[in-house]
């Protein structure tokens, strides 16, 4: 249905047939659209990102579908700006664990450069500090900072 400019949110059309139609917000705008039976219809041909860890191989003719963007590992600072994006609120308040989380961003830096670490990793290290597990437990490091197996996810 992608070439038709349509496609479908399964958990949208999932929903009981008193639900047929649901309001949802447009990415960046307060303004809301309709949704009837799950399917999103296009004005304009959608733009459609997939990413790709570089675990498998994709078919040819995909391939040749494809703008292809490489993005850098992100360095010290950019993923210090990654985890107060997501955690602003929390990081601002007195309590906040600052130093803490710099640390976590020092080490997974330092152990990324061996390979087989995930950017996402930093980000649940710090979810896991503000649920009190402290970082210097064992535990702590081996499941945020381990390195990653082949066939596992990034």
């Amino acid at each position: 249905m992608l070439e038709e400019s349509e496609f479908t949110i399964p958990e949208l059309a999932r929903l009981p047939e008193e639900q047929t139609e649901v309001a949802v917000h447009v990415q960046g705008s307060q303004e809301k659209v309709r949704v009837r039976h799950g399917t999103v219809r296009c004005q304009d041909f959608p733009f459609v990102v997939i990413t790709s860890n570089g675990e498998r191989d994709f078919p040819a003719a995909f391939l040749r579908r494809c703008v292809r963007l490489e993005v850098p590992e992100p360095g010290p600072q950019q993923l210090e700006d990654i985890v107060r994006a997501h955690f602003a609120e929390d990081l601002q308040q007195p309590q906040a664990q600052w130093p803490r989380v710099q640390e976590l961003i020092r080490t997974f830096d330092d152990r990324r450069s061996l390979g087989g670490l995930a950017t996402d990793q930093p980000l649940h290290a710090v979810r896991l500090l503000r649920q009190g597990v402290p970082p210097e437990a064992d535990h702590l490091k081996e499941a945020v900072l381990r390195e990653l197996r082949s066939g596992g996810a990034r």
